[in-house]
């Protein structure tokens, strides 16, 4: 007799996750942090000096912060070569925190170029 909420539903339930790879996290990154809300938290997850420095040209700019630091990512993944992508996922690699850390790789790139 089904007892769980999605064996009354009839809804299977994939058992083994899905290993993150490197690219996967990349893909992540893109679809999270294109979203204007997720890659405010993003930013204020990562603080210091980067954030301020993308809430100081996102107040020049008339744009949210959010909507600004979104379309810096949008960017990225429209125009991002291979080895751009690659240099995002060394920069997750590892950390505690992988999103945070390849979005940081962005946002640093940004703010040089």
């Amino acid at each position: 007799m089904p007892t769980l909420p999605h064996e009354i539903l009839g809804i299977k339930t994939v058992t083994t996750p899905q290993p993150w790879t490197p690219q996967l996290v990349v893909d992540e990154i893109f679809r999270t942090c294109s979203n204007p809300h997720l890659a405010c938290a993003a930013l204020a997850s990562i603080g210091g000096e980067l954030s301020h420095r993308f809430a100081s040209e996102a107040s020049k700019s008339g744009a949210s912060l959010g909507t600004h630091v979104a379309r810096i990512v949008q960017t990225f993944a429209e125009v991002a070569s291979h080895h751009d992508r690659d240099e995002v996922c060394r920069a997750a690699q590892g950390a505690d925190q992988p999103i945070l850390a390849g979005l940081k790789h962005i946002l640093a790139r940004a703010a040089v170029g």
